[in-house]
């Protein structure tokens, strides 16, 4: 949400330059969230449940463990961006997941 009223002030402030028209919009601060950090037997642990319940969504969680890859990049990858013999991962997409607004869609939000 914040990005996207970054985004649409920085549109506005560049309509504005072009009608010539000098007015300071300020930029809205917005709080830095706090990374948190698994500890190593926080990792061990969930790595330990992961795999004990292996499946396609566990096995996700899994893999962004290890390769530090973002959920989004990982369902977008394809087995032509997977190099098995040269143990490398080509990411060339990344998905995202966008919220319908209608309540009333049959479709999973």
């Amino acid at each position: 949400m914040e990005k996207t009223v970054k985004d649409i002030l920085i549109i506005l402030k560049q309509i504005l330059k072009y009608g010539d028209v000098n007015i300071k919009i300020p930029m809205p601060k917005v709080p830095k969230n706090e990374i948190q950090i698994l500890k190593k037997d926080e990792q061990k642990k969930l790595e330990e449940e992961l795999l004990k319940n292996l499946n396609e969504k566990t096995f996700g969680i899994y893999f962004c463990l290890y390769t530090g890859l973002r959920i989004g990049e990982i369902c977008a990858l394809q087995w032509k961006n997977i190099d098995l013999k040269k143990k490398k991962i080509k990411i060339k997409k990344t998905l995202t997941r966008i919220k319908n607004p209608d309540e009333n869609s049959r479709k999973k939000n």
